[in-house]
Formats: structure tokens, C-alpha cells, sequence
């Protein structure tokens, strides 16, 4: 399955096996994206529900018309690297953190996303941020 269980600065590309357990834990929830924390902020799964924020089809197709890493999928005025987020959180209690920010999407909308971002590791992906989106639609107007 992982390399020795080797999580230490070798990060294990995703193999079928492992894109099926991670399909099975989230498919289910909305918009989950997995990003690397070693410094990278590489993308490295997003379910379903995720994808369909972005409107893209595939895994494939988020990376290449998004973006790869955690600053292509934040406007620039918005995206703090993950280390600084992580940083201002040093110290306190906490075990996720809650932000919104506005994103465009694959087609070009722009949208808002009310985001969880929650710090863990896994066996053969090493340490990851777990980013649980959900899309919030903007307020009417008022004339």
C-alpha cells in the first residue's frame, strides 16, 4: 500500500488503491480537497462534490484548468500561503479554522466558498490539510 509506511519527506504518488480509499471516506461529503502541507501546497484530492465547485469533470481537469497547488484556487487578494494560516492558528485551541474568500470558477464565474480547514496526516500521503467547502450564494442586492 505506502512505501514502508514511509511518510517522511517521500510523498507516495496516488496509486489506484489509495484513490479508491480516499473516494470511499469523502465522496459522500461536500466539497473536500486534500493539499500537502510540506511546504509544496500541492493538490492532491478532490472529491466529487469539489469538483463540481469548480465545474470540471475530473480530477485531471481541475488541475489543469485551476491550478495545482492551494493559491490557484483562491482569488490572489485573498490566499495566505497554508504555513502562514497555519501560523496564526500556533497556540490556540483549536483543532479547524473557518474562512471565506471568493473563487472563479472553471467556466470563469465567480463564486464565494465558506471553507473548514482542518490539519492531519495520512499513512501514505504524509501531512495534508483537509479543506471542507461549502459554495454560499451571494446576498440579493438591495437599490
Amino acid at each position: 500500500m505506502c512505501r514502508d509506511n514511509d511518510v517522511s519527506n517521500t510523498p507516495v504518488s496516488l496509486t489506484a488503491e489509495i484513490k479508491a480509499r480516499l473516494h470511499a471516506a469523502y465522496d459522500s461529503l461536500p466539497g473536500i480537497f486534500l493539499f500537502r502541507t510540506d511546504g509544496t501546497e500541492e493538490l492532491v484530492f478532490a472529491n466529487r462534490d469539489a469538483l463540481a465547485l469548480y465545474q470540471c469533470e475530473s480530477f485531471d481537469a481541475l488541475r489543469g484548468k485551476v491550478g495545482t497547488t492551494f493559491s490557484h484556487f483562491l482569488l490572489p487578494d485573498d490566499y495566505l500561503p497554508l504555513a502562514e494560516l497555519a501560523r496564526r492558528s500556533a497556540g490556540k485551541d483549536v483543532s479547524r479554522r473557518f474562512y471565506n474568500y471568493e473563487y472563479r470558477t472553471a467556466l470563469g464565474h465567480l463564486r464565494r466558498m465558506e471553507i473548514t480547514l482542518r490539519q492531519g496526516t495520512d499513512a501514505c500521503l504524509g501531512p495534508l490539510l483537509l479543506h471542507d467547502a461549502h459554495r454560499r450564494r451571494y446576498a440579493p442586492q438591495r437599490l
